[in-house]
This record gives structure tokens, C-alpha cells and sequence, in this order.
């Protein structure tokens, strides 16, 4: 019988549970999510970096558009810096006078369902007046719209929470790349607990056989 539990210690814990062999509570998908933190580059220099959380989307995602939302925000045509591989940042053209800039994919480097993808960001000298200075909308390969949605910056983003994906004779368990500072610990008896640190093959994402005894999980801040 699988089970959720919540816990509290002198640290910040989410989403403890259990999971027995065969069978393993899965939350309902949700569409992709776009978050962003901002870095101090240089005083008067800031940069907005996007991060597209698709752990539990349905879709590949390979197109982000940013808009400025009505707001004053502008960002100027040489602040373009690096962005993730594949992936090109374009300016606006005559017509889009609320597009701040659109990375679209340039090779097969989409960000498919259950996977996260961080590293779009530009630079501007101007600061958001507030959050809501912001709009993205995320496409499809295709061009299609996934819908729009105002990103949330990461000061503001609540405790993370873990996605389960079923994959084969494993499961995926991740959370957002926002959420670095959390580590996954794993404990086989709950009466007399013995976290110990999950390791992880990439960042913020591990799989986890099926074919064993009841085990916990919980993502631990130190």
C-alpha cells in the first residue's frame, strides 16, 4: 500500500513515501513549467535566466517565447549571450513590439516530457518594475502554443516537490533544477530511519528499480 508522508526536523524535508515493488502513486500530469532567477552580472547589469521544467508535461517542448507584458522592460539587441546547445535566441522583428526574444530550437535538443532544461538567459540594464513585467508562452517543434503563463521568479517558489514517471522496470524521480540545494535520501523502515544520500546520475533526476523491497524518499535541505 503506498503511502505519503509529510515530516518535520531542525531541516526542510518534502515529500516522503513509499514504494512497494509493483506499485506506485503517481501524481497527475500538469503542462510545462517556465521559472527564472536573476544574477547581478556587473552593477547596473542584470541577467534573467528561463528555466522550462517539463517533468510532468505531455509534450516536448522547443520554443520560448518572452514577452514584456505591457510593461516599460526592454532588452537591447547586443545583450544576447549564450544560450543551451541547440538552442538560438532571436530578437524581435517589425510586428512584435511585446516580444522581448524567442529561443527556438535549432537541432533535435527539444525538452521532451520528464525532463528540465535550464541556461536561456539574456542580459539588460533595465530592472522588471514587477513580476508581472513578464509573460512566456511555450511551442511545440510544430509551432504550436502550449499557452501562456508569467514565470516565477525563484526567491518565490515554494519547497520542491518529487515527480515520479514510470519508465520500464524503473522509475524517474526528479524535481526542478531551480531546487540544486535539495539532496534525495532513501530509507528502507520509517520506525527506525536511516536516510542516507541518494546518488544521482544527472542533475535533479534518478532511476529507481522496481523490482525491490519498500523503500522512502525525501528531498532534505541542509
Amino acid at each position: 500500500m503506498n503511502r505519503l508522508n509529510t515530516m518535520k526536523t531542525n531541516r526542510q524535508i518534502t515529500s516522503a513515501w513509499i514504494a512497494l515493488g509493483l506499485g506506485l502513486a503517481c501524481g497527475a500530469g500538469r503542462a510545462a513549467q517556465v521559472s527564472y532567477r536573476t544574477t547581478t552580472v556587473e552593477p547596473g547589469v542584470t541577467q534573467y535566466e528561463f528555466i522550462i521544467d517539463n517533468t510532468g508535461g505531455a509534450q516536448a517542448v522547443a520554443g520560448l517565447n518572452v514577452l514584456r507584458a505591457g510593461s516599460a522592460f526592454d532588452l537591447p539587441t547586443s545583450s544576447a549571450i549564450p544560450v543551451p546547445s541547440g538552442w538560438a535566441l532571436h530578437t524581435p522583428g517589425p510586428g512584435a513590439a511585446d516580444e522581448l526574444g524567442c529561443f527556438s530550437l535549432t537541432t533535435a535538443s527539444d525538452v521532451p516530457p520528464g525532463q528540465q532544461l535550464a541556461g536561456f538567459r539574456f542580459q539588460s540594464t533595465n530592472t522588471p518594475d514587477c513580476l508581472t513585467d513578464f509573460q512566456v508562452e511555450l511551442l511545440t517543434a510544430g509551432g504550436a502554443s502550449l499557452g501562456f503563463q508569467c514565470p516565477v521568479l525563484t526567491t518565490n517558489l515554494g519547497r520542491p516537490m518529487l515527480a515520479v514517471q514510470h519508465a520500464g522496470a524503473n522509475v524517474l524521480l526528479s524535481w526542478p533544477l531551480l531546487h540544486a540545494d535539495y539532496r534525495l535520501q532513501m530509507a528502507s523502515d520509517l520506525r527506525q530511519p536511516f536516510w542516507e544520500d541518494v546518488p544521482l546520475t544527472e542533475a535533479n533526476r534518478v532511476m529507481v528499480p522496481l523490482n525491490v523491497r519498500q523503500r522512502f524518499f525525501r528531498l532534505v535541505k541542509p
